[in-house]
């Protein structure tokens, strides 16, 4: 398939903060929300405004750019804002996009089901032809909720195989994922991050969240270190070890070039010491049958021929051919789940497979019969265009809306406090109580779970405020409903770029902000 093309919709001099907030579009899928009341200006008179001055009066943070809306989110009345109508890179807090869409659209009892496929003739306990997986875009296989047994899915299907009478496999262990585009990551990720887990490659068949878990252990002095793979070693990753034992400064350093199953360790460890790092894999498809493979034969069940990627085939697979039939399948945990995984643990694959799988199941018809240039079904520029009927229908002015990804990896998105207010608003007040429930639950607790499970430890916004996240180097955002002291719930959006400080400093700014908030300073 062709790789996805992400259309930017820059719009850089935006309309009046008022029209932001006028009657809104009516999306194709769901209902329009009541209107939202006209927002007051940026009002310096507000107990909030001190506070956010105080919040970022050092230098270090006042040179960056800060946005901030504030809404009663019973009334949707807005309460302050600063530099709300203004787009900043929001970073992980484009998540709330993602769910909201897929929430909205697929609703939140959708499932992902991958099947496993025989095609051939059964002789006796051989499989004379060989076996398909036909992959669903599901990012849960071996995944999060299964961390503590990567493998159980692969055993079952083992399982399976053993009750249709199948010992022995003559032909071909295949991975398809076309139910997404092939292009491995979004636009505008950077090529440095590519290693590590929060950029692993995409694809419609994903094991393991497309991760290997490298242990390196230090030995003698000058001598390399030695390596490990978990959860299972199949030979697949091709690890070129670089590393070093030292006595002092030790580094971790790792290198691998977009979809290459080659990967450089150049670490420095002392010696006797271990080092753990999750790192990503070329080609999630090819590792995915890979280390199905491996468990199958480590269960009793022999496959001759290779593990491979189907895309590698002269033609595409058939599932119409004769003697073709589903052996075994698994389907995931409610989408509501899933979405909960993605925001508490703010896991970017997951955001990115969903936003996919929008696409392939949700297309926009205009775009599925028009140019060849246009999106493709399974895209993630195919999501975004089926999550704007989302946004419309939460009164935001779709044509300022730029999104590159699903999960804010890039720093080609571009949205506003008062986009993500309006969205906030809208999926707290949901026509249907199940998304709006599976939403707002998904959140992070301040001080309890998540990524907020360590900050508000203490104070008003204490197990009170629930938001997502977001960080990059120069970006932090916080985003979500907190309750004020005298029982008003409010929405809330802080937003910052370009600020010179460590992250640190911003997210204690930000949290300044909102603990003010949660005690009734507004």
């Amino acid at each position: 398939m062709s790789a996805a093309r992400f259309a930017s919709r820059a719009a850089w001099l935006g309309a009046a903060l008022a029209l932001l907030l006028a009657a809104p579009l009516r999306a194709q899928v769901t209902d329009a929300p009541p209107p939202v009341p006209e927002p007051a200006p940026d009002d310096d008179s507000s107990p909030l405004a001190d506070v956010v001055q105080d919040a970022i009066g050092p230098e270090e943070l006042r040179n960056g750019f800060w946005g901030v809306a504030v809404a009663d989110a019973a009334t949707g009345a807005v309460q302050y804002a600063r530099e709300a109508d203004k787009r900043f890179v929001p970073a992980s807090n484009a998540k709330l996009y993602t769910a909201a869409a897929a929430l909205d659209q697929l609703g939140p009892g959708y499932r992902f089901t991958t099947r496993l496929y025989r095609q051939g003739e059964i002789s006796g306990d051989t499989l004379r032809g060989d076996l398909i997986v036909r992959g669903s875009g599901d990012p849960t296989i071996g995944g999060y909720a299964q961390r503590d047994d990567r493998l159980a899915v692969f055993r079952a299907w083992a399982d399976s195989l053993r009750a249709a009478g199948i010992r022995h496999v003559t032909g071909r262990l295949l991975g398809d994922d076309d139910i997404h585009t092939d292009a491995p990551l979004g636009r505008g990720w950077m090529w440095d991050d590519l290693p590590y887990r929060y950029a692993v490659e995409l694809s419609g068949l994903s094991f393991g969240e497309n991760l290997i878990e490298l242990q390196a252990v230090g030995q003698l002095l000058g001598q390399p270190a030695a390596l490990s793979v978990e959860p299972i070693q199949t030979g697949y990753l091709e690890l070129v070890n670089r590393s070093e034992t030292v006595r002092r400064n030790p580094d971790e350093e790792y290198r691998r070039l977009p979809g290459s199953r080659r990967l450089y360790v150049e670490s420095r460890i002392q010696r006797g010491r271990v080092q753990r790092q999750k790192l990503s894999v070329g080609n999630p498809t090819g590792y995915f049958v890979n280390v199905l493979r491996a468990v199958l034969q480590r269960e009793g069940i022999s496959v001759a021929g290779p593990a491979m990627d189907a895309d590698r085939l002269p033609k595409a697979l058939s599932y119409q051919a004769s003697r073709t039939q589903v052996v075994a399948r698994y389907r995931s945990a409610p989408l509501a789940e899933i979405v909960q995984t993605m925001m508490q643990e703010s896991q970017n694959l997951y955001a990115e497979q969903i936003l996919r799988t929008l696409g392939a199941e949700r297309p926009v018809e205009r775009f599925v019969k028009g140019d060849p240039d246009d999106p493709d079904p399974g895209s993630g520029t195919m999501g975004v265009e089926a999550g704007l009927r989302t946004f419309a229908a939460a009164g935001i002015d779709t044509s300022r809306v730029s999104l590159a990804d699903g999960s804010g990896l890039s720093r080609y998105d571009m949205i506003s406090p008062t986009m993500t207010a309006k969205l906030l608003l809208y999926m707290r007040q949901h026509p249907r109580p199940a998304v709006s429930e599976a939403f707002v639950s998904a959140l992070p607790v301040g001080g309890r779970t998540g990524t907020l499970e360590y900050r508000f430890e203490r104070g008003p916004a204490e197990a009170n405020v629930r938001a997502k996240t977001g960080t990059l180097g120069g970006v932090s955002a916080l985003s979500g409903y907190v309750t004020t002291a005298g029982g008003r719930p409010m929405v809330f959006v802080v937003m910052a770029n370009h600020y010179s400080a460590d992250s640190d400093k911003a997210r204690s700014a930000i949290d300044q902000i909102v603990q003010a908030l949660a005690a009734g300073r507004i």
